[in-house]
């Protein structure tokens, strides 16, 4: 079901019909809309009716409709994750979680069950959906409004995703430890760690998080292990196979450059991470760094955090200007954050 003008007109037509106090216009409605959400991208298109500003009198019948059709096919199918994941980024921008407070419960309640059972392939679609709810932490201004919804999601998701992230962590350990290797599920395994990684970046990415920061070493030992070791059965899997591994690598170094960025404490990682990718911007690798939204995140996760002051930076200038001024300038042999961020820029 493509968006066009057709499709807004069909579906404003049958969820007004829906609301008819007459039983043949109502049930006639009802059946054109059951048939239709057997179609490809149904889920966003009745989205995107919910955005339309012009069928504001049929957004609650819409939503009601949608999380209807959430639950009834709920079960994964090969394109279903792409398109929960956009419907749930559209409800994003709009009411939730506001609007539909039972959500998050129920995801965290489906990705557990999910999980114990073992079945990554439904696992990987709801972090999928997740992941798309959570990337408007990087992406939009810092206000008290978007620090509250956060506090919600670290409050209601935190544990739930370490919970997963671990358990994920045994399943590839068990998996690479096994003689004879299932490179699909060590595929689904290394996938879904990917995706804890990158909603531990946005979960990370506008301050450290007490959770997160009274349980590093939980994350870091996995986190180190991901930059070390070779998963040679994925690597001679085909191209897929080594997308992924190079993929996994790359979350965890957004996740720890978050953290970096957002403790003082950690200076040295820092600094070593963002040499890392001068050096790889410089290499023949730097066709990476070409897409323009990566140069967005690199400049709003990376540079413009690690040049902002501090206040250990406004205490050292009040106490010694020189040497403020001196660990900056060009061809000092001290690596501090705001020069390498530079370097980097």
């Amino acid at each position: 079901m493509e968006w066009n003008p057709e499709t807004l007109h069909f579906l404003s037509q049958c969820f007004l019909n829906t609301l008819s106090p007459d039983h043949d216009p109502r049930r006639r409605a009802e059946a054109a809309l059951s048939e239709a959400a057997n179609r490809p991208n149904y889920a966003p298109a009745v989205l995107r009716l919910f955005a339309e500003p012009s069928v504001h009198d049929l957004r609650q019948s819409a939503a009601v409709n949608f999380k209807n059709h959430l639950k009834a096919h709920w079960a994964p199918k090969p394109n279903d994750p792409l398109q929960l994941s956009e419907a749930l980024t559209i409800i994003g921008k709009h009411d939730f979680p506001k609007a539909w407070p039972i959500l998050l419960p129920e995801l965290v309640a489906t990705l557990d069950k999910l999980s114990q059972a073992n079945d990554y392939v439904s696992v990987n679609g709801v972090l999928t959906a997740i992941n798309s709810l959570f990337e408007k932490f990087r992406y939009q201004f810092k206000t008290n409004e978007l620090l509250l919804d956060l506090k919600y999601w670290l409050d209601s998701f935190a544990k739930a995703l370490l919970e997963v992230f671990k358990r994920n962590a045994g399943f590839i350990d068990q998996a690479v430890g096994s003689r004879a290797v299932d490179v699909s599920v060590l595929k689904s395994y290394v996938e879904s760690q990917r995706l804890c990684c990158r909603i531990f970046y946005s979960l990370n990415f506008m301050e450290l998080p007490e959770f997160f920061e009274d349980r590093m070493d939980e994350w870091m030992i996995e986190f180190n292990k991901y930059l070390t070791v070779k998963y040679s059965a994925l690597e001679d899997s085909g191209n897929d196979g080594l997308a992924l591994v190079d993929e996994l690598p790359a979350a965890v170094l957004w996740g720890l450059l978050a953290v970096a960025s957002n403790s003082s404490s950690r200076e040295k990682l820092t600094v070593t991470a963002i040499k890392f990718l001068t050096t790889v911007s410089m290499s023949v690798h730097h066709t990476l760094f070409a897409r323009d939204d990566i140069l967005q995140q690199i400049c709003q996760s990376i540079v413009i955090p690690n040049v902002m002051l501090r206040d250990e930076d406004e205490e050292l200038f009040e106490m010694n200007y020189v040497e403020f001024i001196r660990r900056d300038i060009e061809g000092s042999d001290l690596d501090t954050r705001r020069r390498i961020a530079c370097e980097l820029l």
